[in-house]
């Protein structure tokens, strides 16, 4: 419940954030889990504010718990005693044997140092314990957590790797990877061309025009955009307001490249080489971003203004679906509700 609490308050503003936070976190507790629907109803009946007399739990302080818990796992699993045999005296004090306080301390535990039950370890904690204080601390707080311990290469490899595909994912946050090769500039368009409509980025042709899928009522600033094309100066969602049609085809003209590139942008994300750090500690690194089509860019290296260019007139034209035909219908005010669909036809 106090987890719940902590979860409310580092999203207070999003509830649906903070559930699925608090559901993820649930599912990986050693009681049994209920599923997202039971969990739902312990969450719903938590307060965001509380007023007891112990310190409300936060979110940083199930981090400092994960932490202890995490370093206690690598100490006994990459130990250098691990493995080795236990002397007959202490072969039924699991307490002492592993990892608790010298002279068979029996608790309280401080959160996340409770005693770990002998054999229930697995190669698979002692790599998430490594994973979670590389990506969720820094590497300071790694390094400490190995120094010492018997972890073979491979494993330090995999985690950093594993680290490393998570990060990606999270930059990403749903768009397609693309790197371009800079090789062959038509064999590159073509393949981002293929790319961008595979995506599914809402690109189509009528007859042989670019257009895009436009619902202008889910995003105010398409929104006011419309309006202002259609000259409409009344209230939103008064008589005559050009968004209340919803759904719609929308033109993308070929000089309208900034449109063209930053649709491609939601869906489409590439690695992008930059310089971190100062002088000699200045390493190069590839951070996940999108395209950006400056007229400067050299081709080995992205796809330049003119590839955008390209890519606006004829090749997303050439790739994307054709709508085969249009059905429209008029729009007809003050029409009387008793007036039958058979009549307008």
């Amino acid at each position: 419940m106090s987890g719940a609490g902590a979860c409310k308050r580092a999203f207070p503003d999003d509830e649906e954030a903070a559930f699925a936070l608090f559901d993820a976190w649930s599912a990986c507790s050693i009681k049994e889990y209920d599923g997202s629907e039971a969990t739902r109803k312990k969450f719903d009946e938590v307060p965001i504010e509380y007023d007891g007399e112990a310190i409300p739990v936060m979110l940083g302080m199930l981090h400092w718990r994960a932490k202890r818990r995490a370093e206690k796992v690598i100490r006994l699993f990459y130990s250098p005693l691990a493995g080795q045999k236990i002397a007959q005296a202490f072969q039924n004090h699991p307490t002492f044997i592993l990892g608790a306080d010298i002279g068979g301390f029996d608790g309280p535990y401080p959160k996340g140092d409770e005693p770990i039950p002998p054999g229930t370890l697995t190669p698979e904690d002692g790599r998430t314990a490594l994973e979670y204080l590389l990506f969720c601390w820094s590497e300071k707080v790694y390094k400490q957590a190995i120094e010492g311990q018997q972890i073979p290469q491979h494993v330090l490899d995999n985690v950093r790797q594993r680290a490393e595909e998570r990060r990606e994912r999270i930059d990403l946050n749903g768009r397609v990877l693309h790197i371009w090769h800079g090789s062959d500039l038509a064999a590159d368009t073509t393949a981002l061309a293929n790319r961008i409509i595979n995506a599914g980025v809402p690109f189509l042709t009528v007859d042989q025009i670019l257009v895009r899928v436009s619902d202008p009522t889910s995003n105010s600033a398409h929104a006011e955009r419309l309006r202002k094309s259609h000259n409409y100066t009344g209230p939103p969602g008064g008589k005559g307001d050009p968004v209340q049609g919803g759904m719609r085809l929308v033109t993308i003209l070929p000089s309208d490249t900034e449109a063209t590139r930053t649709i491609i942008a939601e869906r489409i994300a590439t690695k992008i080489q930059m310089k971190v750090g100062t002088g000699k500690t200045a390493v190069v690194k590839y951070v996940i971003g999108s395209f950006e089509f400056k007229s400067q860019t050299r081709i080995r290296q992205g796809p330049d203004a003119n590839v955008l260019k390209d890519l606006s007139k004829r090749m997303l034209p050439e790739h994307a679906p054709k709508v085969q035909g249009i059905a429209t219908a008029p729009v007809m005010d003050d029409l009387p509700e008793s007036t039958k669909l058979e009549e307008l036809t």
